[in-house]
């Protein structure tokens, strides 16, 4: 297949259909600041050929295939937001932790209060560091499309 091809702004409109799941030229020259409607039919287009996307009528690109993104792969599109996929484990033992500790204040076992603890505390570390990692492949690439 031709996922090897998904690079540079064709791999960050990718990434921007993948979160929207539909979308048109001018939401993605908008959403990722191309210079014109032109440059992001391109980038869909070649999204198109590649068998990633499908055009409607009204000019709409839908997502048709998700692909293995490597490092992109670690993030989950919820209501058009990239999320670490980590985020909910980390609520979850959070919420876990908090719900031993309220329920059983009484009879509390120290191993489970120490593995609720590391897990949620490895989950939320995970998450933060993905979060931060993507926020900062984002500046850049609008830092270098400016």
């Amino acid at each position: 297949m031709s996922e090897e091809k998904l690079t540079g702004k064709t791999m960050l409109v990718y990434m921007y259909v993948l979160s929207k799941n539909r979308v048109t030229a001018r939401e993605v020259k908008n959403a990722l600041g191309f210079s014109s409607t032109s440059l992001a039919i391109y980038y869909l287009d070649r999204l198109y050929q590649m068998d990633l996307v499908d055009k409607e009528p009204g000019g709409y690109y839908v997502l048709k295939k998700k692909v293995d993104l490597g490092f992109y792969g670690v993030y989950r599109s919820l209501y058009g937001i990239l999320l670490p996929k980590f985020l909910p484990y980390a609520l979850f033992f959070t919420l876990l932790l908090i719900f031993y500790f309220f329920f059983y204040i009484d009879r509390l076992d120290l191993y489970a209060l120490i593995s609720l603890i590391a897990a949620a505390s490895i989950f939320w570390y995970e998450t933060i560091v993905l979060y931060l990692r993507m926020r900062t492949i984002y500046k850049n690439r609008k830092l270098k499309s400016s």
